[in-house]
């Protein structure tokens, strides 16, 4: 059992508890209030918890302004349990899946999830986005791990393409062909790596 920041305030697994503090220490995935509502829990918990490192995944949460990585059992990313394509990542040539998590605690004031929302060709979320997010899910469509620096680089460069949006003359087909690939994205990452000091 570790003890973490629990950021989308999932309660006691065994006591119903708002805020718990801790999760298991195998699965990442159950949250406690205590060893001892963990020892009470670990009947019905441990069918489900997965001791194999190799059947875990990471995948990012996001709350508001705030993201951080979660192992979960690899099984959960299945593009048919609740995931939606995030179409404007797929285009850019990595692609993401959405799933909403969990309600919010309290609304934060800027949701920087809505940006993988983004329809390619409006430059707009879909309504239901717009309305709250709420705490959302992002895993990788190939079911590798998502980890926080590559969510944070997708997020800086279509935020970047936000403005193209705003111009007179847009040409949705001519942005598509200069911006919407692999490529753009990566020289983008390269460039804010250097600035951020990651490489030089």
């Amino acid at each position: 059992m570790s003890d973490s920041k629990n950021l989308i305030d999932e309660p006691c697994r065994a006591c119903s508890k708002e805020h718990a503090r801790f999760r298991c220490g195998n699965c990442k995935s159950a949250w406690y209030c205590s060893k001892e509502c963990q020892k009470v829990d670990w009947k019905n918990h441990k069918p489900k918890c997965n001791y194999d490192a190799d059947k875990l995944i990471t995948i990012m949460i996001v709350n508001g302004e705030e993201a951080f990585e979660q192992k979960v059992p690899r099984f959960e990313v299945d593009p048919t349990n609740g995931w939606t394509p995030c179409v404007i990542t797929e285009m850019i040539g990595i692609p993401i899946m959405v799933k909403r998590w969990a309600p919010y605690s309290t609304k934060p004031k800027r949701e920087v999830g809505i940006f993988y929302m983004v329809d390619p060709v409006s430059g707009l979320a879909a309504n239901e986005w717009q309305m709250g997010c709420g705490v959302i899910a992002f895993a990788r469509a190939d079911k590798t791990d998502f980890h926080v620096q590559l969510f944070w680089d997708l997020y800086s460069y279509i935020y970047t393409l936000m403005d193209y949006y705003g111009e007179e003359n847009f040409n949705y087909e001519q942005f598509k062909k200069k911006m919407l690939n692999f490529e753009s994205f990566r020289k983008h990452q390269i460039e804010e790596h250097r600035i951020q000091g990651i490489i030089q």
